[in-house]
């Protein structure tokens, strides 16, 4: 029989109590575990939903710079089509003055050509109609200069106004 000082029966009942308190800690951890990875869990989805909307709000901040950067370009291409358009009034109306003291020179060259000498100068003549050609010459050169000059302003001033803010 077994008796309660023989050495087996203690090793037995101590293997039983290491059992049991091994197992114990066990489930104890187990446990700790799925409460710990739970709160992990919480936390992560407390983080993300931060940064959730923490991009929402970034890309309506971005849609919003974007729509005002936009407009100011759409701005700019307005006020340059309105300005080629006033540009493009100034330089007809200069081309009919232009045509019309053209015509008037012309209209004097042909009145004057079939008089006498009496009544007008061959050299006087031959010099209003080098001033005239002179006259017409340069008109023409100006007025490309000043169309090209035109051009370049408003693309500057179109580039000027649609280029973004720096906001420091």
């Amino acid at each position: 029989m077994f008796t309660f000082l023989d050495p087996r029966v203690w090793l037995l009942a101590l293997a039983l109590a290491g059992v049991s308190g091994g197992l114990g800690y066990l489930k104890g951890r187990s446990d700790g575990h799925k409460l710990g990875s739970a709160e992990v869990q919480q936390r992560w989805d407390a983080i993300e939903a931060q940064r959730r909307e923490i991009a929402a709000q970034a890309e309506q901040e971005s849609r919003a710079t974007e729509r005002k950067r936009q407009e100011k370009a759409n701005a700019a291409v307005s006020t340059a089509t309105k300005l080629a358009h006033r540009a493009r009034a100034d330089a007809d109306a200069l081309r009919a003055d232009n045509d019309g003291m053209r015509i008037q020179l012309d209209a004097f060259h042909r009145a004057n050509s079939g008089r006498g000498t009496e009544n007008t100068c061959a050299a006087a003549d031959a010099r209003t109609h080098a001033i005239g050609e002179l006259l017409v010459a340069c008109t023409t050169e100006y007025t490309e200069m000043a169309r090209a000059a035109q051009g370049h302003l408003i693309d500057s001033l179109s580039a000027r106004q649609a280029w973004p803010e720096n906001k420091q």
